[in-house]
């Protein structure tokens, strides 16, 4: 059986440490308003396609002030919750993802959505379920991708969608990394 090696050459190492801290800061300085510059086609396409289900909304939150906004959303009229939905950073399912770098899920009665997000106010429908899991970037928590349901009478627990958040954490890291090295632009 054949094996790839990858000796790592002595004289980009020093490059290497250099370039980590400079990405974490890029990453921290990501919003809801660049997040979709800064991810991508590839990123965005992958977001969309997750879109398995119309009774469910796939909503990425990034960080706004003292507050998490969504940046993204899978559901129309999109125009209705990117940039104006918002969830508290101090309690609610998006604050404890936040917090504690794990996924999260609940129902209605255990949620209580109304106390921490205006999600239920501008959707027009209650939230009967919603799981949520943490975005890294250079391993550290920078958005939180939730999968909500406005479905009643739910057959099967909501999944964390988590998968989909390591991918999209995944990609959105390499084009960090390619726009610094200058092989792409944002």
């Amino acid at each position: 059986m054949n094996r790839l090696v990858i000796i790592p050459d002595d004289a980009h190492e020093a490059l290497g440490f250099s370039l980590k801290p400079r990405l974490v800061g890029i990453a921290r300085e990501i919003n809801a308003h660049n997040l979709a510059q800064v991810m991508g086609t590839q990123a965005l396409r992958s977001f969309h396609a997750a879109a398995d289900d119309s009774n469910c909304e796939l909503l990425l939150w990034a960080n706004e002030g003292k507050n998490f906004v969504v940046a993204l959303s899978t559901r129309a009229p999109k125009e209705l919750v990117e940039g104006y939905a918002r969830a508290d950073a101090q309690e609610g399912m998006i604050a404890r993802v936040m917090g504690s770098g794990r996924s999260e899920s609940a129902v209605a009665d255990a949620l209580e959505a109304a106390d921490w997000t205006n999600l239920e106010m501008l959707r027009g429908c209650e939230i009967e379920a919603m799981a949520s899991s943490p975005v890294f970037l250079f391993e550290n928590i920078t958005l939180v991708l939730s999968r909500v349901s406005y479905e009643k009478n739910l057959t099967a627990p909501l999944r964390a969608p988590a998968e989909l958040a390591s991918l999209l954490g995944r990609l959105i890291e390499d084009r960090l990394i390619r726009a610094t090295l200058g092989i792409e632009s944002i």
